[in-house]
């Protein structure tokens, strides 16, 4: 057996003299080949194992390696995507560049595109393709992804930003994703596009309960509570989540806030500052408040709200232009549900709701809120930051409380006992002589309205509507209209919406409430509607828009 093993190595080095790709059992140097079409290349030596001498143990003895001289294997260019090809015993390696993958980096997992599925307008799961797979829609798994990535998916859908990041689970599948893998998505560092960011597969697949979906900024024109209602009104939020500062008696019970209940929550009369908290076994996010009052009583509230995350801390939400606690009008009647929406949104685990001024004997209080969860921590971690979504425009008064529009350009439907007439309703007008100032419609007007010459078309951006000085008197709700002929009139948000647009006013005789179009108008004559009232139909007023 050894002397085989001497002779036959010796007898094919002898070959290797006159064809340089034979085998042979020492290292020699290789020669060059020329190739078809006259190219000359250096061959290579590599290892080889012969089959036909028997080894130890099964494994390979040091008589039965060869080496042989082949043409290199990264003469063919085999990496793609400028992958670095590196020769071997067996053939060729491929170092990728980036993220690139495959024997031969031929996979390309940047992002070729992607959708927002099973949502409305602007929210969803995310779904992207690939590259190398353009027609394979995969989920996005909640691992590695971002708040910025979240950013970057909702511009490059066309939208300004992101407003919340949620789990794909608050969805309905669709057929799209049914069958979808879950990825992993990794980006680079100051990346700017999500065109620049590349999947993984990732050791949890299919797992469409960890997938992503994002609500991007969109323009809430109606005024359409963005997320689902947490369960107030269906039950989901059970009744040992929800505790009060007080309670008149059993029969208007915290149970009884419920939207929709046949009654109402009352706190006890004598509560100097009653409250209503709704506790979530996870992290949610709020994003409006829909309230009414009692289904017995003319009753009704207005209110604050806090949230909290931990039930020690409380932040109370402020007023998005005046950074001022935000006192929420709450109802103008006992059964309308009036829609709060939350710009900023909340995320807590704990809120709470204060009645603040009532109308009736008592502060009566009906409610449901909308928003999405619940959130995990990787997803809560995601929303801390503060939104960035545009927030409506407030302008400036465009002259009715400072007198640059002139009492003959404020005109009425009627005034009460011929006093009290339009130019009496300037916005914080009667403070300084000290006069019961306000417009006030007579009570057999049975359609009251102020109207504005604005003198000039202009970008209007809301109303600011205000009670009567020195009395106990104020507009509760009222409806907008616009012209820029005074002989054809708009609704505000009726052409969007399909119907004419009610707002909350005030909830009593001196806070200004500021009432704004989700984006600017553009009219010369601005008509104020007053459709309910405290006592009388008296109102203080004034126009926001852009100066030009």
């Amino acid at each position: 057996m050894s002397v085989l093993m001497f002779v036959l190595p010796m007898i094919l080095l002898q070959g290797t003299a006159f064809a340089a790709e034979q085998p042979c059992s020492t290292k020699i140097k290789c020669p060059s080949k020329t190739l078809e079409r006259g190219k000359v290349v250096q061959l290579v030596l590599k290892k080889v194992i012969n089959p036909g001498i028997p080894s130890v143990f099964g494994l390979p003895s040091e008589s039965s390696r060869w080496y042989h001289c082949f043409i290199p294997a990264c003469l063919s260019s085999p990496c793609q995507h400028g992958g670095t090809c590196e020769e071997t015993d067996k053939g060729f390696k491929c170092t990728c560049l980036d993220s690139y993958c495959g024997d031969r980096c031929e996979y390309d997992p940047f992002i070729h595109s992607l959708r927002l599925v099973g949502g409305s307008e602007g929210e969803g799961r995310i779904v992207i393709t690939s590259r190398s797979r353009p027609a394979t829609y995969m989920l996005i798994h909640q691992v590695n992804w971002s708040r910025n990535a979240s950013q970057l998916v909702c511009k490059y859908l066309g939208y300004e930003d992101v407003y919340a990041t949620v789990g794909g689970d608050l969805y309905e599948m669709s057929s799209l994703d049914n069958h979808s893998e879950a990825v992993t998505v990794r980006c680079p560092v100051n990346v700017t596009n999500i065109t620049t960011c590349w999947y993984e597969e990732t050791s949890v697949m299919n797992r469409k309960e960890g997938s992503v979906a994002v609500v991007c900024c969109t323009l809430n024109l109606c005024s359409t509570p963005r997320g689902n209602p947490v369960g107030l009104e269906s039950g989901k939020v059970p009744d040992s989540d929800i505790t009060v500062s007080s309670e008149r008696d059993p029969n208007v019970s915290r149970l009884k806030a419920r939207l929709n209940s046949p009654s109402a929550w009352i706190a006890e009369r004598h509560d100097r500052d009653p409250w209503l908290q709704i506790k979530f076994d996870s992290t949610f996010i709020i994003t409006a408040i829909m309230t009414q009052g009692s289904a017995e009583f003319n009753q009704w509230t207005s209110y604050t709200v806090s949230s909290s995350l931990d039930e020690a801390s409380w932040t109370y939400y402020r007023d998005i232009n005046t950074n001022i606690v935000k006192v929420y009008t709450g109802n103008y009647d006992q059964n309308s549900s009036v829609v709060h929406t939350i710009f900023t949104p909340i995320e807590c685990r704990f809120f709470r709701i204060y009645p603040k001024t009532a109308h009736g004997v008592y502060v009566a209080l009906r409610l449901e809120l909308t928003g999405y969860g619940p959130l995990n921590d990787l997803l809560a971690a995601m929303n801390q930051e503060e939104v960035s979504c545009s927030r409506p425009i407030r302008g400036e008064g465009m002259g009715v409380e400072d007198g640059r529009i002139p009492d003959s350009s404020l005109t009425s439907s009627s005034r009460y006992n011929n006093a009290y007439t339009a130019s009496d309703g300037r916005l914080n007008g009667g403070v300084t002589a000290d006069i019961k100032a306000a417009w006030v419609a007579r009570n057999d007007d049975k359609d009251k309205r102020v109207k504005i010459d604005l003198g000039k078309t202009s970008t209007v951006t809301g109303v600011i509507v205000q009670g009567r000085y020195g009395s106990v008197q104020w507009i509760t709700s009222v409806k907008v209209s616009y012209s820029l002929d005074d002989v054809t009139w708009t609704y505000a948000l009726e052409p969007q919406c399909g119907e004419q647009k009610v707002y909350a006013a005030n909830y009593d005789n001196t806070t200004p409430e500021t009432i704004l179009f989700p984006r600017p108008i553009t009219a010369r004559y601005v008509r104020i509607h007053p459709l309910t009232w405290k006592i009388h139909q008296a109102m203080r007023y004034e126009v926001l828009g852009i100066a030009e």
